[in-house]
């Protein structure tokens, strides 16, 4: 009896401390202009990794979906190996979570373990996606982008934890991120 009671509490705080949290991603421009044209007649060739650490696959399913839609190949193609094709037109995406500061990450654990009654927030921690591009087999361009989230975890934020809902999501993020990388493309070519 005592122990259901003790994990009802435990479950009751976990979940207050998880919504007493707000988190939205800087500088996302999803306004660059629809590429025109097509880089190449043979399909373009691409494969992305997976993240390093325990997250969902909004931002690999957010890559996948803005390479499609951004009408710069005729044809695409997901590749599996951890080779290089020889032919055609190659895109490795890798993305990478970018840490917190240390001062956050001790603020964070320090609001945890008083059950967010202290305030903890982080400014500079989110994604980096690293995309290299080869055709035929030769490495043309590294190049990296990256968006920063802010992330405010407190008791006091619980009844505004709504704002959630209309704030930018790891989608979001790495979506801009890609649309940024396109937009770029046609000028590494």
């Amino acid at each position: 009896m005592i122990i259901k009671k003790l994990i009802a509490a435990l479950f009751f705080t976990a979940l207050l401390v998880s919504q007493g949290c707000t988190v939205f991603y800087k500088d996302l421009d999803q306004n660059y202009p629809q590429a025109s044209g097509s880089i190449q007649t043979q399909p373009l060739s691409y494969r992305i990794d997976s993240l390093p650490v325990v997250a969902s696959d909004d931002g690999i399913q957010a890559i996948e979906d803005t390479l499609k839609r951004s009408g710069l190949f005729q044809e695409m193609e997901k590749y599996y190996d951890d080779s290089i094709p020889d032919k055609g037109l190659y895109i490795h995406a890798e993305p990478l979570y970018k840490a917190p500061s240390i001062a956050a990450m001790g603020f964070g654990y320090l609001s945890f373990s008083t059950l967010t009654i202290l305030p903890a927030w982080s400014n500079h921690d989110g994604y980096k996606v690293r995309f290299t591009i080869y055709e035929d087999g030769e490495k043309i361009k590294t190049v990296e982008y990256k968006r920063e989230r802010f992330v405010a975890v407190w008791i006091a934020l619980l009844p505004f934890s709504w704002i959630n809902l209309f704030t930018s999501e790891e989608y979001d993020a790495f979506e801009s991120i890609t649309q940024e990388f396109v937009h770029e493309l046609p000028a590494f070519m």
